[in-house]
């Protein structure tokens, strides 16, 4: 079970929502770990015409373990943060997955 660091996940009928908050420009592509109640992503794309949307969406879905075109950004488009949804895998799915993020 992941502690309090938990980033915000919701059931939804397609699979579960994330929280996440994609930081732009860095030197590195990853995911970070929790912070805030959000998963932290990190790309090395620019916030320039949906470049690091799609970095951010790779990113994730590499870490998942699921192709992206399972992802897509419900809310927060032109936002750092961001609400994705992940189809075909259940909130206790990801979970477990962002389990190793809180060690």
């Amino acid at each position: 079970m992941v502690k309090d660091e938990t980033p915000i996940t919701r059931n939804h009928p397609e699979g579960c929502v994330c929280e996440a908050r994609v930081n732009p420009g860095s030197s590195r592509s990853r995911v970070e770990g929790l912070s805030a109640g959000r998963i932290v992503i990190s790309v090395h794309a620019q916030p320039q015409q949906g470049k690091a949307n799609r970095e951010a969406l790779r990113v994730l879905s590499d870490f998942l373990g699921v192709p992206p075109s399972r992802l897509a950004i419900l809310k927060g488009g032109t936002s750092r943060n961001k609400s994705v949804l992940v189809r075909g895998l259940s909130e206790p799915e990801i979970r477990d997955l962002l389990a190793s993020l809180s060690r």
